[in-house]
């Protein structure tokens, strides 16, 4: 099998409460316009139901996406730590694929800056993770370190 390492042991936790935190940037990002206007190109307003779920569908990207980013990225150029610039442009770009997977599937959104928005989804989610300690301030670098095994 393989291990999963989270900056609190308990992998699973972590998965949630940084999902709960993606749900919430989601949000603050349709309900701010940043990038994203709920509505806009249908002459009838969608459902609530339908804003919900690209809510739901676009944290669930972004996150996922994310770690699927940031492990390939850890395992191919097999780094000890991928570093934030590299962390921090995946989750980024996975967030905005996110975005556009939650406006195509449930046509409750327009994108107008769908880069603008994934930005602002992730800068939200990573930011409050980092302030409630979620996320590891310390001992993390800004930039990839190699592997000394490889």
């Amino acid at each position: 099998m393989f291990k999963i390492k989270t900056p609190h042991r308990r992998p699973l936790r972590h998965l949630l409460r940084m999902y709960g935190l993606f749900v919430v940037a989601a949000f603050a990002t349709l309900f701010l316009h940043a990038g994203a206007t709920i509505g806009g190109a249908s002459a009838s307003a969608p459902s609530l139901l339908a804003v919900v779920l690209t809510g739901l569908t676009a944290a669930a990207i972004a996150l996922l996406a994310g770690i699927l980013v940031t492990a390939m990225t850890r395992r191919l150029l097999r780094l000890t730590q991928t570093g934030r610039l590299i962390q921090y442009t995946g989750f980024w770009l996975a967030s905005w694929l996110g975005l556009k997977a939650g406006a195509y599937f449930f046509s409750a959104v327009t994108l107008t800056y769908p880069a603008l928005g994934g930005l602002v989804l992730f800068a939200i989610a990573f930011g409050s993770a980092t302030a409630l300690g979620e996320v590891p301030w310390r001992g993390r670098t800004w930039l990839p370190v190699a592997d000394k095994k490889g």
